[in-house]
């Protein structure tokens, strides 16, 4: 009987490895290419740095906008991995909370065009994302709720002086990545990044029609026209005449 078992689990596993290997196989590089942009979603890490010689003194800690705790008022940059991309970003925060209730806000920061808070994208490079309250009273009692977004994030900010660090982690961005192993898009990103969806977007330059020429600038020189060039004096570029058969040598 242990033997026959094992056998049908030999042979279940076979045939899933089989399927497994021919969806690679129909999908090509978009789905590996899929997954591991997923795997960027799952969380924000960096190094935040001022702008300028002014210190500043943020600490914030938030868990699913239930219990966030300190504040942050941060104008600077950011160097790490943010919203699916690597690189050096403007950035800026203005986060407090006192347990129970709060007020998060990142009014410019790296472009998120999937995230429906973000307005106004076509016009500015970064996010203008309103506030929200937070804490277990003001998510529920306030006038601003977060987004179903918010509820799944973890954020941690610490900055003292000119150097600091942010995480921010996406637990539904974490079972999007598990389960698009299984070809099932949670968030429904796969193939439709921001920055695709930017160029999707955006409308051809329109074609700008050609100036009239001015009839002075495109009239010939007509001759007898007095020259600027004053007596006496050559004009630059010409070569020194030739002399004639009449002139002395």
């Amino acid at each position: 009987m242990r033997c026959r078992r094992g056998a049908r689990w030999a042979r279940a596993g076979v045939v899933s490895a089989s399927l497994f290997a021919v969806v690679l196989m129909l999908s090509g590089c978009a789905y590996m290419k899929n997954r591991g942009e997923d795997a960027l979603d799952i969380m924000d890490f960096g190094l935040t740095v001022n702008k300028d010689l002014m210190p500043s003194l943020d600490a914030y800690i938030d868990y699913f906008v239930i219990t966030p705790v300190g504040f942050s008022y941060f104008d600077g940059k950011f160097i790490g991995l943010y919203h699916n991309q690597f690189g050096v970003f403007n950035y800026r925060e203005n986060m407090w909370a006192l347990g129970v209730w709060g007020s998060e806000r990142r009014p410019s920061e790296p472009m998120d065009r999937l995230d429906p808070a973000h307005v106004d994208w076509q016009k500015e490079e970064y996010a203008q994302r309103p506030a929200y309250d937070c804490g277990i009273v003001g998510a529920i009692a306030g006038r601003s709720h977060p987004l179903a977004t918010d509820w799944a994030g973890c954020t941690k900010t610490f900055h003292f002086g000119w150097i600091g660090f942010h995480h921010r982690g996406h637990m539904n961005e974490l079972f999007d990545f598990i389960c698009g192993w299984t070809t099932l898009d949670l968030m429904g990103d796969d193939g439709n990044r921001p920055w695709e969806a930017q160029e999707a977007v955006q409308p051809a330059p329109e074609a700008q029609p050609a100036e009239a020429q001015p009839a002075d600038s495109a009239a010939p020189a007509v001759s007898g026209e007095t020259s600027s060039t004053p007596a006496g004096t050559k004009p630059e570029g010409a070569s020194p005449a030739t002399p004639g058969k009449g002139e002395s040598q």
